[in-house]
Protein backbone atom coordinates (compact mmCIF):
# COMPACT_ATOMS: atom_id res chain seq x y z
CA UNK A 1 0.00 0.00 0.00
CA UNK A 2 2.88 2.24 0.18
CA UNK A 3 3.94 2.09 -2.88
CA UNK A 4 0.40 2.66 -4.17
CA UNK A 5 0.25 5.75 -1.88
CA UNK A 6 3.96 6.90 -3.66
CA UNK A 7 2.81 6.55 -6.85
CA UNK A 8 -0.42 8.45 -6.13
CA UNK A 9 1.34 11.20 -5.07
CA UNK A 10 4.13 11.52 -7.65
CA UNK A 11 1.23 11.26 -9.87
CA UNK A 12 -0.48 14.36 -8.67
CA UNK A 13 2.47 16.23 -8.12
CA UNK A 14 3.23 15.59 -12.05
CA UNK A 15 -0.17 16.40 -12.96
CA UNK A 16 -0.09 19.48 -11.03
CA UNK A 17 3.09 20.46 -12.52
CA UNK A 18 1.15 19.90 -15.52
CA UNK A 19 -1.71 22.22 -15.23
CA UNK A 20 1.06 24.71 -13.88
CA UNK A 21 3.50 25.10 -17.20
CA UNK A 22 0.06 24.73 -19.26
CA UNK A 23 -1.31 28.34 -17.75
CA UNK A 24 2.00 29.45 -17.86
CA UNK A 25 2.45 28.37 -21.27
CA UNK A 26 -1.03 30.42 -22.19
CA UNK A 27 -0.19 33.61 -20.57
CA UNK A 28 3.30 33.67 -22.50
CA UNK A 29 1.23 32.85 -25.82
CA UNK A 30 -1.63 36.13 -24.31
CA UNK A 31 2.11 38.16 -23.66
CA UNK A 32 3.09 37.75 -27.23
CA UNK A 33 -0.01 38.21 -28.84
CA UNK A 34 -0.25 41.53 -27.54
CA UNK A 35 3.09 42.61 -28.25
CA UNK A 36 2.46 41.32 -32.01
CA UNK A 37 -0.86 43.55 -32.06
CA UNK A 38 0.41 46.46 -30.84
CA UNK A 39 3.15 45.99 -32.97
CA UNK A 40 0.56 45.66 -35.97
CA UNK A 41 -1.64 48.64 -34.16
CA UNK A 42 1.64 51.45 -34.35
CA UNK A 43 2.29 51.08 -38.11
CA UNK A 44 -1.71 52.20 -38.57
CA UNK A 45 -3.46 55.34 -38.97
CA UNK A 46 -4.51 55.44 -35.86
CA UNK A 47 -0.87 56.45 -34.53
CA UNK A 48 0.19 57.86 -37.60
CA UNK A 49 -1.97 60.42 -38.13
CA UNK A 50 -2.72 61.21 -34.32
CA UNK A 51 -1.81 64.56 -33.24
CA UNK A 52 -0.59 63.64 -29.97
CA UNK A 53 1.50 60.87 -32.00
CA UNK A 54 4.73 63.28 -31.10
CA UNK A 55 8.50 61.94 -29.87
CA UNK A 56 9.57 63.32 -26.50
CA UNK A 57 10.88 66.34 -28.09
CA UNK A 58 7.27 67.31 -29.19
CA UNK A 59 8.02 66.55 -33.24
CA UNK A 60 6.03 64.56 -35.34
CA UNK A 61 7.37 60.89 -35.71
CA UNK A 62 6.36 57.90 -38.43
CA UNK A 63 7.28 54.99 -39.37
CA UNK A 64 7.42 54.31 -43.46
CA UNK A 65 6.49 50.72 -44.56
CA UNK A 66 9.43 48.37 -45.41
CA UNK A 67 9.81 45.38 -47.14
CA UNK A 68 13.14 43.46 -46.52
CA UNK A 69 14.07 40.16 -48.87
CA UNK A 70 16.91 37.79 -49.19
CA UNK A 71 18.78 36.00 -51.82
CA UNK A 72 21.74 33.55 -51.52
CA UNK A 73 22.92 36.94 -52.66
CA UNK A 74 22.21 39.93 -51.02
CA UNK A 75 19.42 41.09 -48.95
CA UNK A 76 17.16 43.93 -50.34
CA UNK A 77 15.11 46.69 -48.22
CA UNK A 78 12.91 48.55 -50.02
CA UNK A 79 10.99 51.64 -48.29
CA UNK A 80 8.15 53.54 -49.02
CA UNK A 81 8.87 57.15 -48.45
CA UNK A 82 6.29 59.21 -50.87
CA UNK A 83 7.57 62.84 -50.42
CA UNK A 84 10.92 62.96 -49.18
CA UNK A 85 13.92 64.45 -50.86
CA UNK A 86 16.37 62.23 -51.49
CA UNK A 87 18.82 64.44 -49.81
CA UNK A 88 16.91 64.53 -46.45
CA UNK A 89 17.73 60.07 -46.27
CA UNK A 90 20.87 58.86 -44.37
CA UNK A 91 21.67 55.16 -44.37
CA UNK A 92 24.34 54.12 -41.67
CA UNK A 93 25.48 50.50 -41.68
CA UNK A 94 27.37 49.65 -38.27
CA UNK A 95 28.34 46.16 -37.55
CA UNK A 96 24.94 43.88 -38.26
CA UNK A 97 22.50 46.92 -38.27
CA UNK A 98 21.36 49.39 -40.78
CA UNK A 99 19.84 52.78 -39.85
CA UNK A 100 17.76 54.60 -42.29
CA UNK A 101 16.52 57.45 -41.50
CA UNK A 102 15.14 60.61 -42.16
CA UNK A 103 12.37 63.70 -42.35
CA UNK A 104 9.40 64.56 -44.94
CA UNK A 105 9.19 68.44 -44.23
CA UNK A 106 5.46 69.55 -43.46
CA UNK A 107 4.21 71.53 -46.88
CA UNK A 108 2.80 75.23 -45.90
CA UNK A 109 0.09 76.16 -46.89
CA UNK A 110 -1.29 79.25 -48.71
CA UNK A 111 -2.01 81.96 -47.24
CA UNK A 112 -5.50 82.40 -46.84
CA UNK A 113 -5.73 78.54 -47.15
CA UNK A 114 -7.40 76.20 -43.88
CA UNK A 115 -6.88 72.40 -44.36
CA UNK A 116 -9.68 70.55 -44.49
CA UNK A 117 -8.19 66.95 -43.84
CA UNK A 118 -4.37 65.82 -43.47
CA UNK A 119 -3.99 62.50 -43.51
CA UNK A 120 -0.51 62.26 -44.82
CA UNK A 121 2.31 61.67 -42.35
CA UNK A 122 4.87 64.01 -42.06
CA UNK A 123 7.88 64.35 -39.81
CA UNK A 124 11.24 62.57 -38.83
CA UNK A 125 11.49 58.68 -38.50
CA UNK A 126 14.44 56.39 -38.08
CA UNK A 127 14.24 52.59 -38.83
CA UNK A 128 16.72 50.07 -37.55
CA UNK A 129 17.05 46.51 -38.73
CA UNK A 130 20.08 43.92 -37.81
CA UNK A 131 20.84 42.00 -40.28
CA UNK A 132 20.92 38.07 -40.72
CA UNK A 133 24.05 38.23 -42.95
CA UNK A 134 27.72 40.01 -43.11
CA UNK A 135 27.29 42.49 -45.49
CA UNK A 136 29.83 43.56 -48.02
CA UNK A 137 30.02 47.62 -46.93
CA UNK A 138 32.13 48.21 -50.32
CA UNK A 139 29.58 46.87 -52.82
CA UNK A 140 26.39 48.78 -50.91
CA UNK A 141 23.74 50.16 -53.80
CA UNK A 142 20.71 52.39 -53.12
CA UNK A 143 18.48 53.08 -55.53
CA UNK A 144 15.30 56.17 -54.88
CA UNK A 145 12.73 56.27 -57.54
CA UNK A 146 9.44 57.35 -56.92
CA UNK A 147 8.93 57.46 -53.53
CA UNK A 148 10.89 54.42 -52.96
CA UNK A 149 14.42 53.64 -51.61
CA UNK A 150 16.01 50.58 -52.52
CA UNK A 151 18.92 49.18 -50.85
CA UNK A 152 21.00 46.24 -52.38
CA UNK A 153 23.10 44.83 -49.57
CA UNK A 154 25.45 42.19 -51.00
CA UNK A 155 26.65 39.37 -48.69
CA UNK A 156 30.19 38.91 -47.91
CA UNK A 157 31.92 35.68 -49.20
CA UNK A 158 31.45 34.03 -46.02
CA UNK A 159 28.63 34.57 -45.41
CA UNK A 160 27.22 33.57 -48.27
CA UNK A 161 25.59 29.48 -48.43
CA UNK A 162 28.23 26.78 -49.41
CA UNK A 163 27.17 23.54 -50.65
CA UNK A 164 29.71 20.99 -49.55
CA UNK A 165 29.51 17.52 -50.84
CA UNK A 166 29.68 14.04 -47.88
CA UNK A 167 30.20 10.90 -49.23
CA UNK A 168 28.48 8.31 -47.53
CA UNK A 169 30.14 5.23 -46.57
Amino acid sequence: MVGTDKINKVGTEIANKKVFFERKHKKVKEVIMFIRNFHHLKDTDFFNHSPWFKNFSGENVWNPAVDISETKESIVIQVEVPGVDKNALNITLLEDVITISGEKKVEKLEEGTDSLLKERSYGRFQRFFRLTSEIDSSNIKANFKDGILILELPKSEKSKPKEIKIDLQ
